[in-house]
């Protein structure tokens, strides 16, 4: 006998896996715990305020300068800044073109010193008084200027130590003293003599005559 015929048969439905319950990221946790900020809200977002900002308490730096001064007793402290209007005045001159000197004053190899207390002076004479420099006077006569130096536009005095004049022939003969007047001059041109530059550094009494005698040349003649 023939056998039966095969009957079709469908698969049975595959089973149901349990699986565990899905956990939240940090990004969907985070946005669904930010609240959205409206666009024209006037409030900062907390994470962006500011707290206020406290005044500065003023200090005199007291403490720093009192150990500033127990471990460098060789500085010198001052509570407030150097006066720079000569610095900014020198520093402008370059504007007007060169300015030729009313003032010069003549060194003979004065020691280091003696020449710190000279350039002083001239500084003084340039604040002060009227356009001043300062020349080396074995310069000049090594190089044989005198007559240039003396022929200079507009110059009212030469300052000069008095044993200068005298150690140098070539500038001696320009000399002339008056003991009537008791006028000195080079070419003409009025000759205010120092003592001994050493002894203003050793007698700062000396000082005062010496700018004294400056400003009445100078000023009376102004």
């Amino acid at each position: 006998t023939p056998p039966p015929p095969k009957v079709p048969t469908t698969p049975p439905p595959p089973k149901r896996q349990h699986l565990p319950p899905k956990k939240e990221t940090v990004s969907e946790t985070k946005s669904s715990n930010t609240t959205t900020q409206p666009a024209n809200s006037n409030e900062s977002p907390h994470f962006l305020t500011l707290d206020p900002i406290t005044e500065a308490k003023e200090s005199n730096f007291a403490d720093i300068k009192k150990d500033v001064a127990e471990l460098f007793p060789e500085l010198k402290i001052i509570d407030q800044p150097p006066d720079d209007r000569a610095a900014k005045k020198v520093n402008q001159q370059w504007k007007k073109g060169p300015i030729l000197p009313e003032v010069i004053l003549l060194t003979f190899n004065e020691t280091p010193e003696q020449t710190e207390f000279l350039l002083k002076v001239v500084n003084a004479i340039n604040e002060h008084l009227a356009p001043a420099q300062m020349f080396s006077a074995y310069t000049i006569d090594k190089q044989r200027k005198w007559e240039n130096m003396l022929k200079i536009e507009g110059l009212r005095l030469v300052i000069a130590p008095d044993y200068g004049i005298y150690s140098l022939p070539n500038l001696k003969k320009y000399y002339r003293e008056s003991t009537v007047h008791a006028e000195r001059t080079l070419a003409g041109i009025p000759v205010l003599l120092l003592t001994d530059v050493g002894l203003y550094i050793k007698q700062p009494s000396l000082k005062p005559a010496l700018w004294k005698a400056l400003c009445a040349i100078l000023k009376d003649g102004s």
